[in-house]
């Protein structure tokens, strides 16, 4: 079902769009079936909950913070992400 719908996405996507898949609460499995079926930028919510899905399928995606990012976390957050798309200070920008 998981590649079935991200095939049929990217079928639809006008030239110079990309999609980045939401992986928020989604197992390393669902998120390697997306990889599989063309899906190349994942996009996560927590720091904590993209390390496992990062470890275990690291370069064969672009990985995206698109969700609040706490300054505690940012340390860890540029180690993992390729983008972070939610930085919402200064004080983040710097940390």
């Amino acid at each position: 079902m998981i590649q079935e719908n991200v095939r049929k996405i990217l079928q639809e996507l006008p030239e110079g769009v990309e999609l980045v898949g939401a992986a928020k609460t989604r197992t390393t499995e669902e998120i390697e079936e997306a990889i599989d079926a063309g899906l190349r930028i994942v996009g996560h919510n927590y720091v904590q909950e993209a390390e496992a899905s990062f470890h275990a399928l690291g370069s064969r995606a672009k990985w995206h913070m698109i969700g609040h990012l706490q300054s505690n976390k940012a340390k860890k957050a540029v180690e993992i992400f390729d983008m972070i798309e939610t930085v919402d200070s200064m004080k983040l920008a710097k940390a």
